[in-house]
């Protein structure tokens, strides 16, 4: 298992010459990213059908790591002993930069960069499942800001989205990294706080996030007031199910 050929492809990928690897072991190219459980599954292959493929991480020369698509063949002699194996790759690193872009469109909302509408519903109903097993509380929040219609009517909606960002930022330094954010759309935002062992912690968390949201807005030469409106539910007494909880936190932010 010893490097004895690379190809001038090869070379312009990497950057590594057969002078910088001749002799040594392949897991000199590794980033350290792919699992071991890859490797064995690769060697598990070549043994039982002596051809494999799949994704490894790898890394060049200058440091960088990247994806690729590889594919390992066996190469034996005359009486059926390895002599050789044979690898090719290909750099995947734009198709997955590409599978990411995709991927965040159909989950987050391209302005805010919170979760849409669409992933808020499929997250909420694996935390409710984690919440009856764990026998926890679950609070749901729906946030709507005051006014925000006459400031991106009079002002443009250049500033009424520059407003939004601003509001997704001060909303993610008020929750946990285990708390959910979305935008569904316009100016309403849905918070989820997990993992709760009483519902009044809740009450705790809105209150921080009326006072971030209700400090002044300073974009552009301009600085803006709003305030947020804010209802709560609380699993499982409001409601069993995410339908239930999320018409209950939406009337009660109305009321």
């Amino acid at each position: 298992n010893r490097i004895v050929s690379v190809t001038p492809a090869f070379t312009r990928n990497t950057g590594y010459t057969l002078a910088d690897l001749s002799g040594a072991d392949p897991k000199i190219l590794s980033s350290g990213h792919t699992s071991p459980e890859t490797y064995q599954t690769l060697w598990a292959c070549l043994k039982e059908t002596g051809f494999w493929q799949g994704e490894l991480s790898d890394r060049r020369k200058n440091g960088t790591t990247y994806p690729k698509w590889a594919t390992i063949s066996v190469i034996r002699d005359e009486n059926g002993e390895v002599t050789h194996h044979i690898a090719s790759f290909t750099d995947i690193s734009e198709r997955k930069a590409a599978e990411e872009r995709i991927h965040q469109l159909a989950h987050h909302d391209a302005l805010t960069g919170l979760l849409n509408r669409f992933s808020l519903e499929s997250r909420l109903e694996q935390a409710l499942l984690s919440a009856r097993r764990e026998q926890e509380k679950l609070a749901v929040m729906f946030i709507d800001m005051d006014h925000f219609k006459l400031i991106n009517d009079t002002l443009g909606h250049h500033l009424g989205d520059r407003l939004l960002i601003e509001v997704a930022n001060r909303l993610r330094r008020c929750v946990r990294e285990s708390d959910m954010i979305a935008r569904p759309g316009g100016d309403e935002f849905v918070v989820v706080l997990t993992g709760l062992r009483e519902g009044m912690l809740a009450a705790a968390t809105a209150a921080k996030i009326v006072d971030a949201l209700s400090q002044p807005y300073r974009i552009e030469n301009h600085v803006l007031h709003t305030s947020p409106s804010v209802g709560i539910s609380i699993f499982p007494s409001d409601g069993n199910d995410a339908d239930d909880l999320m018409k209950d936190a939406d009337t009660a932010m109305y009321e």
